[in-house]
């Protein structure tokens, strides 16, 4: 309570400056005409920005009625920006974009490096929580230009933190720990002390991300430390959002509403809907875990009428749909739960396919590039061929002319003929072999897309077609059908979408690894936790098909590499355990820790393989496709992928089996990091 008294003191004394900086403005506003009058109301409007939008706006409107009764470009742009702003604060990115695009069109001309970089650098930042990436890194690389050229550091740091937070978003989160350092060391260097908590809480979510939380905690309470100290009372509330997130995470569920309340103070006094309804969401989720399911159902009501009023509410509500559904069906309002999964399926549907078509585009249009691309390289080596081929006809012609001539010096002559013509066959068989190796590299580019395009086209159609053909006998003959019938329909969807999901994942993943998009960042990291998130992934999947899953792994199973690459090669060979095992059966995980290297092994008793079909496994181009016990699908792209991030975290992966009896997948790892690394 009085953390809570505080935080409103030093809102109504920053409040209370603002106020007589305003009323001294208005004092002089009647004493003012023309471009002095116009300056004075971007001045109340730039004041009233945050605190309260219709005045802003009133303000702003005036100067900008001023501007444009004489035709001066200066106010019209400022006025621009300042309803720019306004928006922004509103999170009406798209309506806050049109204007600084239009203030930036106005005052491209002036001889202001700082207004023109700020104006790129807001133009990025509505791109950005818009989701429209590379247009805000575009804007933000053309703000740090102006800002280089000004020598602005405060302007320079707080684009850095901008860069960092677009990297956080993309999940790059190397470049995105490289660039907050980077704004932190600016900031600190030309103390500018609004930026540093800033810079602070940008690494603190950052290390969020790569699952560190102890680094988190350590940087979000400096960064609210100091906050606190500048009486920034709208991003102390943005920090106790961050740590309450990070101690939802650890399931310290007292610490996580005790944060959550107190920014939720803060956003609501600064009307940041977006940000309101994250944490109404967060709450939600907090006293659903605690089986509090009516006080949950009010706050997430609460967040769903907010996320509506947002600019692009369609994930949030997306999720609140979800969690409203999933709640009802705990308390066993089965109506109430199926009235609201509707609304969530409607929304999924939608989004899915969009999501679908566009990454299918993409990655054709990724495949045609690199097809032109081997194209050019070919006729290029055509071309100096063709080129060589004429060289040698002029040799050979200018050797007849001189033999003709200058019979003296016949045997001279002969001797170059035969050197140089031994040097140009040397260097066609050269660009023969060349060619040669370029068309089996292009045959094999064209194999793998041809499988990719075939597990898209094929594998994640069938299922699908499953999921549509039984949600709509469920939606059309549902009063018909026996609850047998309604359990094994739900059932065989329920294994479809995770059939669905599993494939989409690993051909997301191996899509980034082909492409060069797949960042390796090798660290030391207990393997234990690592299967143990795994675990209470797939449980569920486990349990379906009554196989339990039994693991030994001593505390402290120490290992050197790529966590997220080493949690997906865990999920696929886990998963596959899982398809491949009859019900009643047992899957298990070991560990072996050696000097240099960690031996991991998943065992099943299931349907095994032949060892035809083990020579074959890992390839791309495998013909290798079986059902799993339960007519499970699946694409053999999942080992494919776990044996291309084995061999970028410098390890190996065997397979042994036999058919009726099982099969183990063993996979080594570093324990220490490697020379070459």
């Amino acid at each position: 309570m009085k953390k809570f008294v505080f935080i409103i003191f030093l809102f109504l004394q920053f409040s209370s400056q603002a106020q007589e900086k305003a009323d001294s403005l208005l004092l002089v506003l009647n004493e003012l005409n023309g471009e002095a009058k116009a300056h004075v109301y971007n001045q109340l409007s730039s004041l009233y920005t945050k605190s309260d939008s219709a005045l802003a706006f009133h303000y702003a409107n005036k100067a900008l009625t001023i501007g444009s009764q004489i035709n001066n470009s200066n106010i019209i742009g400022q006025s621009y920006i300042n309803i720019a702003d306004t928006y922004f604060s509103n999170e009406k990115y798209k309506s806050a974009l049109e204007l600084y695009l239009k203030a930036l069109d106005l005052l491209k001309d002036i001889d202001d490096d700082n207004i023109i970089g700020e104006l790129h650098r807001s133009c990025g930042a509505s791109h950005l929580y818009r989701n429209e990436h590379d247009q805000a890194l575009t804007y933000f690389l053309n703000a740090l230009t102006y800002f280089e050229i000004t020598g602005n550091k405060k302007s320079i740091a707080t684009t850095y933190s901008n860069i960092g937070h677009l990297y956080n978003r993309l999940h790059d989160l190397t470049k995105a720990l490289e660039y907050h350092k980077l704004a932190l060391k600016i900031s600190t260097e030309a103390h500018l002390e609004e930026n540093i908590p800033v810079c602070l809480n940008g690494i603190a979510a950052t290390y969020t991300l790569r699952l560190m939380p102890d680094s988190a905690m350590y940087y979000y309470e400096l960064s609210l430390e100091r906050f606190r100290e500048l009486n920034k009372e709208d991003k102390v509330a943005a920090v106790l959002q961050n740590i309450a997130w990070l101690y939802k995470r650890e399931k310290n569920y007292t610490a996580t509403l005790n944060n959550f309340n107190e920014a939720l103070i803060g956003f609501k006094k600064f009307k940041q809907k977006n940000h309101i309804a994250t944490v109404l969401h967060g709450m939600g989720d907090v006293y659903k875990s605690m089986g509090n399911y009516n006080q949950a159902i009010d706050i997430y009501n609460e967040g769903l009428e907010m996320a509506k009023t947002l600019e692009k509410p369609y994930f949030k509500l997306l999720s609140f749909y979800d969690d409203l559904s999933y709640t009802y069906e705990e308390m066993g309002q089965v109506d109430k739960a199926f009235s609201y999964f509707k609304l969530y399926k409607a929304y999924s549907d939608s989004l899915f396919e969009e999501d679908q078509i566009a990454r299918i585009e993409e990655l054709e249009a990724q495949y045609q590039s690199e097809k032109k691309e081997t194209e050019i390289t070919r006729l290029n080596t055509e071309a100096k061929i063709a080129q060589l081929e004429i060289q040698k006809n002029k040799v050979t012609l200018l050797f007849g002319i001189i033999t003709i001539l200058l019979l003296a010096a016949i045997i001279a002559y002969i001797l170059y003929s035969y050197n140089n013509k031994r040097k140009i066959n040397v260097l066609l068989q050269a660009k023969n072999s060349q060619i040669e190796t370029q068309r089996n590299e292009l045959e094999i580019l064209n194999t793998s897309k041809n499988r990719f395009f075939s597990i898209i086209a094929h594998d994640l159609k069938n299922p699908f077609h499953t999921v549509l053909g039984y949600s709509s006998l469920l939606d059309k003959e549902y009063g018909r059908l026996s609850d047998t019938d309604r359990k094994k329909y739900a059932n065989d969807i329920f294994k479809s979408t995770h059939t669905i999901f599993r494939l989409l994942q690993n051909l997301l993943d191996w899509s980034r690894s082909q492409t060069g998009r797949l960042n390796f960042e090798p660290i030391a990291f207990d393997f234990k936790g690592l299967y143990e998130n795994i675990h209470s992934l797939l449980k569920p999947v486990a349990d379906n098909k009554k196989i339990m899953l039994e693991w030994d792994i001593a505390e402290q199973s120490i290992v050197y590499a790529d966590p997220i690459m080493v949690e997906t090669i865990l999920r696929n060979l886990v998963s596959n355990a899982i398809k491949f095992s009859h019900e009643n059966s047992t899957i298990r995980t070991t560990i072996e820790i050696g000097k240099d290297v960690a031996t991991i092994c998943v065992r099943d008793v299931g349907v095994g393989m032949s060892m035809n079909d083990l020579q074959h496994l890992f390839h791309i181009d495998s013909k290798v496709k079986r059902k799993g016990t339960s007519n499970e699908d699946g694409s053999g792209l999942g080992l494919v992928l776990c044996k291309e991030f084995i061999e970028i975290n410098n390890g190996t992966i065997c397979a042994q089996s036999e058919l009726g009896k099982g099969s183990t997948f063993c996979v080594t790892l570093p324990t220490v990091k490697q020379k070459n690394d």
